[in-house]
């Protein structure tokens, strides 16, 4: 793992199925919302004295069991959609526009902020597609206006999607912000201005699991930390096994003790940007062998 101290993301606590799939609920702890984080100031923004404007890029990454798919994600009346900059603004370039279908990466050559846009999206980067071959984003129901003046997304009757057929609902590798490489699907890249700027994000996911079974599931508001760690970044089912082994035993409360003022993607098991009683709690709640699957 990378000795840098970043990492944050919301874990579902349960994905349910809409009205029309046929299976029963599963029981995972592979999901959530995990941060990759693209870098710190490569946009270059000066305030009116010429001094620098510290900002950083981050994608937002649905990660999910293997096998899985994401198709939508939406807002509806009992479930809205929120996507807010905190303690400051997203980024846009005039160049760009509220989705990754907006995004020319033939011009990032000649105009070098454009692929440190702020956009929405599923899997794909680029509006042709990159990662994948194509990208085939549909958005309705959301106005984009105050996002695309660096603000917030909100709504209750809008999605931004594809269909079952687009690859782009796979799954990508990618690195979370402790370091570690997952596979997931970003839902939106933002470049976030001002010193110590967070996200918030609430929202409905719409998923298609290896059994062809749709599934739902709402996040309520999570909320990034100033330095991008997210808790969907550290395994939930047995985030105390520190040394790997699968299981959580003496070895892994001595390695905790050893890291007390380090790298807090290993030791701070509650994600709470601080390292404390609750996290030893966390570890010896988990004593013993990781559960399987």
């Amino acid at each position: 793992m990378m000795n840098r101290p970043l990492c944050i993301s919301a874990t579902l606590m349960g994905l349910t199925a809409p009205a029309w799939a046929t299976s029963g609920i599963p029981e995972t702890d592979e999901a959530g919302i995990a941060i990759e984080v693209i870098g710190s100031n490569l946009v270059a923004l000066m305030d009116d004295e010429g001094d620098p404007i510290p900002n950083r890029t981050i994608r937002l990454v649905a990660v999910l069991p293997e096998g899985w798919r994401l198709e939508a994600v939406a807002g509806n009346p009992e479930q809205p959609l929120l996507l807010q900059p905190n303690n400051g603004t997203f980024y846009q370039n005039n160049l760009g526009g509220a989705t990754s279908m907006f995004t020319n990466s033939g011009l990032f050559e000649f105009f070098p902020s454009l692929e440190f846009d702020s956009y929405v999206t599923i899997g794909s980067h680029a509006a042709n597609g990159s990662p994948w071959s194509a990208n085939n984003l549909q958005a309705v129901g959301f106005d984009f206006t105050d996002f695309a003046s660096g603000g917030t997304i909100s709504g209750d009757n809008g999605s931004w999607f594809i269909t079952p057929l687009d690859e782009q609902g796979g799954q990508w590798a990618f690195a979370d912000s402790c370091g570690s490489d997952r596979n997931g699907v970003t839902i939106a890249q933002l470049t976030l201005v001002g010193e110590g700027a967070t996200v918030s994000f609430s929202g409905l996911l719409q998923v298609r699991d290896s059994d062809e079974t749709t599934w739902q599931d709402f996040f309520s508001v999570f909320e990034t930390l100033p330095d991008d760690r997210s808790p969907a970044d550290l395994p939930r089912s047995c985030s105390g096994d520190l040394n790997g082994d699968s299981t959580v035993n003496i070895d892994d409360l001595l390695a905790m003790l050893s890291n007390w003022y380090g790298d807090r993607c290993q030791v701070d098991l509650i994600v709470d940007d601080v390292v404390d009683a609750t996290d030893v709690i966390s570890l010896i709640e988990q004593w013993g062998p990781c559960p399987m699957g």
